[in-house]
């Protein structure tokens, strides 16, 4: 941006040149512009500024203005409170880089920062801000107010969008996909908990069957001991009872058979003594 035609004294000039171009502008368009970056400005403040067009100015003298951006329009006024601006510079593909203190009259120029359209600062405009951070706001508002570096940084968030959209896809299509695996896998194991569940019933069963196979089988053994212990107990006292009836009877003929021979040996003495 050079110094000399880079902006637009609103009350004398109807054309703009700007970096070996120029275009029609439109004054009631400006001023409504103007307006608007009253209200909606980026940002709006006090700066030093050294050269300009009017009469009155000197290239080397600062001169404090109040200046407003809007998009890439840089409009300045005498005051905070003048309504109508004493110019523009339209800022589109400009550069603003820090500036080295200055030496005036008036003493150093701290905060300084350059504006110009070339990258070697050829035919610069310089400002000087308030403060270091105000310093700092204003370059980097004046950097990112190109409407190409814009245009730039939208088709650059639309490939971040294009790819972000496509990892989206990509990974609900394979959400989409775990979420069917999870639900087969679900189900089978649904499936393997049910024949699981099963296959204990059935354990269990036959469990239970051989217990109480190997108790038919003790307890037959069982009872075939005790039969057997029964029969040995009945041939007992089977035996207790005849060999008791036995006796009874051998007491009982001896009983009978005494007499007898008592009776046979009487009588025996009684044939004998007769001879």
């Amino acid at each position: 941006m050079a110094s000399s035609d880079s902006w637009l004294p609103l009350k004398s000039l109807q054309t703009m040149l700007m970096n070996r171009s120029s275009f029609k502008v439109n004054e009631e368009h400006l001023l409504n512009l103007a307006i608007k970056a009253r209200l909606e400005n980026r940002e709006c403040g006090y700066l030093s500024r050294r050269g300009g067009q009017e009469p009155s100015s000197s290239p080397n003298k600062w001169q404090s203005k109040w200046f407003v951006l809007y998009q890439n329009l840089l409009f300045y006024y005498e005051n905070v409170n003048s309504t109508k601006p004493q110019g523009v510079y339209f800022l589109e593909s400009c550069y603003s880089t820090r500036s080295p203190t200055k030496n005036t009259k008036d003493g150093e120029k701290l905060n300084c920062f350059t504006i110009s359209y070339t990258r070697d600062g050829r035919n610069a405009i310089e400002f000087a801000a308030e403060s270091e951070t105000d310093c700092q706001v204003w370059i980097d508002c004046i950097q990112s107010c190109s409407y190409n570096r814009l245009l730039s940084v939208k088709e650059e968030l639309e490939q971040k969008y294009l790819h972000l959209s496509q990892v989206y896809e990509s990974e609900a299509k394979a959400k989409y996909q775990y979420l069917q695996q999870v639900e087969e896998l679900s189900t089978e194991v649904r499936q393997l908990r049910s024949e699981l569940s099963r296959y204990r019933r059935q354990h269990h069963l036959l469990r239970a069957k051989s217990i109480a196979e190997e108790d038919s089988e003790e307890i037959r053994k069982i009872k075939k001991v005790q039969s057997l212990c029964r029969g040995w107990l009945y041939r007992q006292r089977w035996k207790r009872i005849v060999e008791e009836y036995i006796r009874y009877l051998n007491i009982n003929l001896r009983k009978i058979y005494l007499p007898i021979d008592r009776l046979k040996k009487f009588l025996d003495q009684v044939f004998h003594s007769k001879d």
